[in-house]
């Protein structure tokens, strides 16, 4: 271990690592403005289209700003500092692919390369390899962090690629406190014969700024099924124990399941399954 290591903090070193992140200012410009009020477009008939930028107390809703997000971002603080509760990135996952596609018609076949826009915008290779990837998104980090309110949540959506690298690099920046969890999307694939586990799911880094951060809570209407379940407080199943398929019982509510077994101890079908539950367990 040389002394230079000995004083460095714990985090994701890479060859060029700078943590020092630029911040160029760029204008924006508005090119539509949609469902505008007649007020406003007398107002710019007069003086024209202004500079991207909210005056306080303007009616708007949404913006959709084209270029590069690490500019946009940057020209986004001096408004919007401290100021966005929420950020969901679906950045790219370092996979190497660069959209090229190739196109067979009859007898000829041509490859079809992105243009220069598509090769800027949605190519996922990185001149330096994953070097030039790490730096790509610490710098769009640091800035999403100071975008954020107190209360502020980003979600970071990944794959297996990169997405243990990117869990470093966000514990640098948002401190390793302010992780709350690791959201799996799981998803179906057909299944192939391969050497290794099936790659079936992406993962979603959620952190915020600070503990006094704002959660929605989402609600879930139970299906009908469901809500009968839970009104009778229990329900059966099957588990296979020893090759053979035996009865479980399932309970929702302790106090209706005793309610029934009370009612009818010789008929009901909760006591028969209760008993067979009890011998299962001895």
């Amino acid at each position: 271990m040389t002394p230079e290591s000995q004083t460095m903090p714990t985090g994701l070193y890479w060859q060029g690592k700078k943590t020092e992140v630029e911040r160029i200012v760029l204008p924006f410009q508005t090119i539509e403005t949609i469902n505008e009020s007649r007020a406003t477009r007398e107002i710019e008939k007069l003086k024209g289209p202004g500079i991207f930028k909210t005056e306080s107390g303007a009616n708007w809703h949404n913006r959709l700003i084209w270029g590069d997000n690490k500019y946009v971002m940057a020209s986004l603080l001096e408004e919007f500092a401290g100021k966005i509760d929420l950020i969901y990135i679906d950045p790219p996952f370092a996979t190497g692919a660069d959209f090229s596609v190739k196109m067979e018609i009859g007898d000829v076949e041509w490859m079809k390369e992105p243009s220069a826009i598509e090769d800027k915008a949605y190519r996922d290779t990185w001149g330096r390899g994953l070097d030039s990837y790490l730096q790509m998104m610490y710098e769009r980090l640091v800035l999403m962090r100071e975008l954020l309110s107190e209360k502020g949540s980003i979600y970071v959506h990944l794959d297996w690629h990169v997405g243990h690298y990117i869990k470093i690099i966000m514990d640098e920046i948002l401190g390793k406190d302010s992780f709350r969890n690791d959201i799996v999307w799981f998803y179906r694939r057909w299944t192939a014969q391969s050497n290794t586990f099936q790659r079936m799911h992406d993962t979603i880094l959620f952190y915020t700024k600070t503990d006094n951060y704002l959660l929605n809570k989402i609600h879930i209407e139970p299906t009908e099924g469901q809500k009968i379940k839970h009104e009778k407080g229990w329900d059966r199943n099957s588990v296979l124990i020893k090759g053979e398929r035996r009865p479980q019982l399932i309970i929702y509510d302790q106090v209706k399941v005793d309610a029934a077994i009370k009612k009818d101890k010789s008929k009901s079908m909760i006591m028969q399954e209760w008993s067979l539950l009890k011998l299962l367990k001895q």
